[in-house]
Order: structure tokens, then C-alpha cells, then sequence
């Protein structure tokens, strides 16, 4: 069985939403990939990427001695394709999916009385300007 991939210490993974703009195909990918590593990173966060085969991506990223130890996920998509999310995150070694947008109403509330009826910043955002 493979080990997974987990962030040491001391090491750093680029967080490739702040690249969304380059990542957009898979040679947009590859050529990311390529430049990320050049910086000197070894893994990275996988966000907003283009449409890529799981494939397509593990080699890209095998190729260039990166490793994959965060994504994140949809809720749609865990919710409908759950399988294939699993499948990936073990191609790619990834011990778990982040979920990005789990929507407010989607779980009834009389189910969950432990979770609050909205999101904390929607109440007072600590985010705002002064």
C-alpha cells in the first residue's frame, strides 16, 4: 500500500487557486506544474484546475516531483460521485477531499440542531474593513 502524502513541518505547497488564471487546460496545467516546481515547491493544493483526466494529472505531477496533499471538492460532486472522488484522492494519494461549498440549506436543521442556522460571518463578518 502507498503512503500518503502529508505536509511535513517544514515544507510549504502552493495553493494552486491563486494560479486559477494558468491552469485553465491540461498544457496549462503541465506548464504550471513545471513552473511551480521550479520555484522550489514540492506540493500543492489542487483548486480550480480545468478539465483534466485523474491520469493525466497524477502523471503531470509525478513528472515533476510534486506532490498532491490537499484538493478540494465540491459538495455536488461528493454527493453525486462519490466513488470517483475516492478513486482520485487514492490515485493520487490524498488521504481527504476539502469541501468547498457545502450549501446552507442542504441539511434540515431539526436533523442538526448542533450546527448554527447560518454561517458564523454572515452574523459579523471579522473580515470587513474598519
Amino acid at each position: 500500500m502507498a503512503t500518503q502524502n502529508s505536509l511535513s513541518a517544514k515544507q510549504i505547497a502552493a495553493q494552486l487557486y491563486t494560479v486559477r488564471e494558468f491552469t485553465k487546460t491540461e498544457a496549462d496545467i503541465a506548464e504550471t506544474m513545471k513552473k511551480v516546481r521550479q520555484l522550489g515547491y514540492e506540493a500543492v493544493q489542487c483548486s480550480a484546475l480545468g478539465p483534466i483526466e485523474p491520469e493525466a494529472l497524477k502523471n503531470i505531477v509525478d513528472g515533476e516531483g510534486i506532490s498532491i496533499i490537499a484538493t478540494h471538492t465540491s459538495y455536488n460532486r461528493m454527493r453525486d460521485e462519490p466513488q470517483a472522488v475516492i478513486d482520485e484522492h487514492q490515485l493520487w494519494d490524498v488521504s481527504m477531499p476539502r469541501l468547498v461549498d457545502f450549501p446552507a440549506n442542504t441539511v434540515a436543521q431539526k436533523d442538526t440542531p448542533h450546527l448554527p442556522k447560518r454561517h458564523p460571518r454572515s452574523e459579523h463578518d471579522s473580515l470587513k474593513a474598519v
